[in-house]
């Protein structure tokens, strides 16, 4: 997923918009549908079910929201648009999966 977000972010900054809040949540929304079906079913070993389902949106909510705030606070820093995403790629994953093996899979 984090490669699949990265791609997209990095063409829709570089073709689309150049704003990287935006483009991170656009990417960020479109990895998640894959994510939900790929990390359920294979990562997590678990069925389909609405109650990992709804846990599976509240963190992606609150990925997103950390998607859509990395890139503002690190461009504040002084740092580029690729910088920003990167930040996003390398701290959401571990965010991510520390709430879904604790939370949404138990």
């Amino acid at each position: 997923m984090t490669g699949v977000h990265f791609v997209i972010a990095t063409l829709i900054i570089h073709y689309v918009l150049s704003n990287p809040s935006i483009a991170n949540g656009i990417a960020f929304c479109c990895a998640t549908m894959l994510s939900y079906l790929l990390h359920t079913v294979w990562s997590f070993s678990a069925k389909l079910h609405g109650k990992t389902l709804f846990r599976f949106v509240v963190v992606s909510i609150v990925g997103l929201l950390l998607s859509l705030t990395i890139p503002l606070g690190v461009q504040y820093l002084g740092f580029s648009a690729l910088i920003s995403t990167c930040a996003v790629i390398f701290l959401l994953p571990p965010v991510n999966f520390i709430l879904h093996n604790f939370w949404t899979y138990k």
